[in-house]
């Protein structure tokens, strides 16, 4: 197996953070961390000088919330998709003031990205699927077999269309391409627990509608 994954549930809204590492080359990056900084910090135990990206799903607070504090301890470069890098930035957006009653503002990203980005990650790459609907930059990351869906894809279910920049054409568009990968995926989800994208295919409503 050339790569493993952790999963840490963290935060008020109980929001997976995944830590993937390349097994070879011990290169780790962090999927969402989206609070309790010290839970992913302690799960990343020998392997916190190894950090290289912290990547972002989308712009909202519940996956952000520890970002400032997980760049401090391990100088990871902080990446998010480009639609998305205003609303990571401003309080009124991010949900942090409507959440949380607190303004919170990450520093800003170091890398903003664009569909068919490649990140190397040691020896394994990550590739950048943009799928609008829950936010403008809602993207995913695709790593060998595993699709790492942030708040697009649930177990038989999607992400909300409802908050500032959510868009239900954008979704069933997003949905749409992932549905047409060819074969199946492991996929890894913001919220919940996982799955796999020939199960969505079958199992979930929004996918039955748009195939």
């Amino acid at each position: 197996m050339d790569k493993e994954i952790r999963r840490v549930v963290v935060g008020a809204l109980e929001t997976n953070c995944y830590i993937l590492k390349d097994k070879k080359s011990g290169a780790v990056a962090i999927i969402d961390p989206g609070g309790q900084a010290e839970l992913i910090e302690r799960e990343l135990s020998q392997d916190i000088d190894n950090v290289k990206y912290i990547l972002l799903t989308h712009f909202h607070i519940d996956h952000i919330m520890a970002v400032n504090e997980i760049r401090g301890k391990t100088g990871a470069q902080v990446a998010i998709f480009s639609l998305d890098a205003e609303g990571y930035a401003d309080p009124g957006k991010n949900g942090s003031v409507w959440l949380f009653g607190r303004a919170v503002a990450p520093d800003k990203a170091d890398i903003l990205l664009n569909d068919g980005d490649v990140l190397p990650l040691g020896e394994l790459e990550i590739k950048v699927v943009h799928t609008p609907g829950h936010t403008p930059g809602g993207c995913c990351y695709i790593c060998g077999d595993i699709i790492f869906s942030g708040d697009t894809l649930f177990r038989e279910s999607i992400g909300r269309v409802d908050f500032p920049g959510g868009d239900m054409g954008q979704m069933k568009a997003s949905l749409r391409r992932l549905a047409d990968l060819e074969g199946d995926f492991r996929v890894l989800p913001g919220h919940r627990e996982e799955t796999t994208l020939g199960f969505e295919r079958e199992n979930n409503p929004y996918l039955r509608e748009i195939l």
